[in-house]
């Protein structure tokens, strides 16, 4: 049996509060660029760096190569730091990253107007399971972004928790509200910024938070439906194609993530939910819900 899965990504991915602004490394980042330096191979058109954990391959340069597996480095460790994931990874195969120089040869793979996907494939041939593929893509959208610090990087971190909760939950499939509200909530995380900055300053960056705050103030009678977004299927998550329909379900998706990060009301709610996920079970009791929709709705109408 084949299976392939194509992990639903913004197709209008709105900028972060820290886009933009050029990438910069500190100390010991110099330090393992130097050492990855000694890696990178060419092969086929690509510039490749295989550490034994990341496979990264562009056609830009040797150095936007060893750069990008830098980042998703400092990426894959902040990621587990905050998450606290305990389960080992279910997934063998190396993490790939593939960043195209032109749009068109990403568009020759998905031509749906997205800047990044993140796609995995198995076989399971007599109960063995065999991941052939497991790889981000993106691609340079101008010139600049050939130089590695003027690159989108909310893209990577968008796609990289996708690739992060996959390698950890295996075949399982996770629930969409989950899979796609930690991925945005990650979009707009800075990666030089402390765990508690972030956390203080995620009501400042988000603009899919936003989409749920001028709904609460124009519409006194809304409120968020916990059920309702923890049974969505992946179909219907993104009907309109990013339309207003789609955006406000990656809003609901993100604030349900932030309020389990940041809410005391809520605090020891995300891990065991991600675990249960990962696993493949239901990632909340169903006698919890009620209650926990009610602390969130709470949570968003506070000042």
């Amino acid at each position: 049996m084949r299976r392939l899965c194509l992990t639903l990504s913004l197709l209008l991915l709105p900028l972060a509060a820290h886009a933009g602004q050029p990438w910069v490394w500190n100390s010991p980042e110099i330090q393992r660029i130097k050492q990855l330096s000694t890696q990178v191979k060419s092969e086929g058109g690509f510039f490749i760096v295989d550490t034994g954990v990341w496979n990264v391959r562009t056609d830009i340069s040797a150095m936007f190569a060893i750069e990008l597996t830098c980042f998703l480095e400092v990426f894959e460790k902040q990621f587990l730091e905050v998450t606290l994931i305990k389960r080992d990874p279910q997934v063998k195969v190396r993490l790939a990253a593939k960043v195209f120089a032109k749009e068109a040869d990403y568009r020759a793979i998905f031509n749906d107007g997205s800047r990044g996907y993140f796609r995995w494939k198995y076989e399971n041939k007599n109960d063995v399971t065999d991941f052939t593929e497991f790889t981000l893509y993106s691609f340079a959208d101008k010139p600049e972004e050939r130089d590695f610090k003027a690159f989108y990087h909310p893209i990577l971190l968008h796609e990289g928790t996708h690739m992060m909760l996959q390698r950890f939950s295996g075949t399982n499939k996770l629930p969409v509200f989950l899979n796609e509200g930690l991925a945005t909530y990650f979009q707009f995380w800075n990666l030089r910024k402390p765990l508690g900055e972030n956390l203080l300053n995620r009501k400042n960056v988000s603009f899919f938070r936003r989409l749920m705050l001028e709904r609460l103030r124009s519409d006194k009678t809304y409120a968020p439906d916990l059920a309702a977004l923890l049974k969505m299927a992946d179909k219907d998550w993104n009907t309109d194609k990013m339309g207003p329909l789609a955006k406000f379900n990656y809003a609901q998706g993100e604030a349900f993530i932030e309020a389990l990060a940041t809410d005391p009301a809520l605090r020891g709610i995300l891990p065991p939910l991600l675990a249960n996920a990962l696993e493949g079970k239901a990632p909340l009791d169903a006698k919890d819900t009620p209650r926990i929709n009610a602390l969130w709705n709470t949570g968003l109408r506070r000042p």
